[in-house]
């Protein structure tokens, strides 16, 4: 599932300033890439994007939202090793890393 360093409120409500917690995105992103993976396989999937060397990339619709064509990419690590540790490692320094980022791209969005 998802890996992260640090809890985030739930901002569905507010479109302009979208962000998901954990809650969300079990609750109402992963279940509709699920259902349809289920029901048309992954490549045949309407939510499915693309894939890259480690991961999965669909597209789920945003909770909530008024109109709809609104949706939110998900990306999906793929089990690449036999050793699930290996790919839980993997999926937590990406996490670090993309927190780390965040915080980067916040702390210059603020300077203008």
């Amino acid at each position: 599932l998802f890996c992260v360093i640090h809890k985030t409120k739930s901002s569905m409500h507010d479109l302009d300033q979208l962000s998901f917690s954990c809650h969300d995105i079990l609750s109402f992103l992963l279940p509709q890439i699920y259902e349809c993976v289920q029901q048309y396989g992954v490549k045949r999937c309407p939510l499915y994007v693309g894939q890259g060397h480690f991961r999965w990339v669909f597209k789920a619709k945003i909770p909530r939202s008024e109109r709809n064509d609104e949706y939110v990419v998900v990306k999906m690590m793929k089990q690449t090793s036999s050793e699930q540790s290996r790919d839980l490692l993997r999926n937590l320094r990406e996490s670090i890393v993309l927190h780390y980022l965040r915080q980067e791209e916040l702390a210059y969005m603020q300077r203008f």
